[in-house]
């Protein structure tokens, strides 16, 4: 078998078969191969779809922030990056709560490599998660950091 053969079996099965503590993943590869990337800080999910739209929202909960936009990608576009920069550009609002009108802000995230062992939502005492209605969806878990949040214009 060639190498070439060889390394695109290994990263497959790298992806589809973590086996290793120490095996990470590309954000991009997630987003890639699974159609979205879903992150929580434990309170709110973020959700970057494959097709550019970006939802957050409360995980766990009746209530809470929610963000419905955009996302691209700044600065290095490698998609084998272990680190990315997403910038998110959305209206904000509050689920089951009181929140300004056309409340557009814009959003720096880096996301660092993935751990593949996700964790599946909503939990089955769950009845739902906002955003995310009739639909189970995996959260992967990994270190980020929101490094700027900016009122956006209208």
């Amino acid at each position: 078998m060639s190498k070439i053969a060889l390394g695109i079996l290994s990263g497959f099965f790298a992806f589809v078969l973590p086996g290793r503590a120490g095996d990470r993943l590309a954000p991009q590869q997630v987003i890639r191969h699974e159609g979205e990337l879903v992150i929580s800080d434990g309170s709110s999910y973020y959700d970057f779809r494959k097709d550019g739209r970006f939802i957050s929202g409360p995980i766990d909960g009746i209530s809470g922030r929610v963000i419905e936009g955009t996302w691209t990608i700044a600065g290095d576009k490698d998609p084998n990056s272990l680190s990315v920069r997403f910038v998110i550009k959305g209206e904000w609002s509050w689920v089951n709560g009181a929140s300004p009108l056309n409340d557009r802000r814009a959003m720096t995230m880096a996301v660092y490599a993935i751990d593949p062992k996700f964790v599946t939502h909503p939990k089955p005492d769950d009845p739902g998660v906002y955003g995310m209605e009739e639909k189970t969806f995996k959260v992967y878990p990994c270190y980020f950091i929101i490094e700027t949040i900016e009122k956006a214009s209208n």
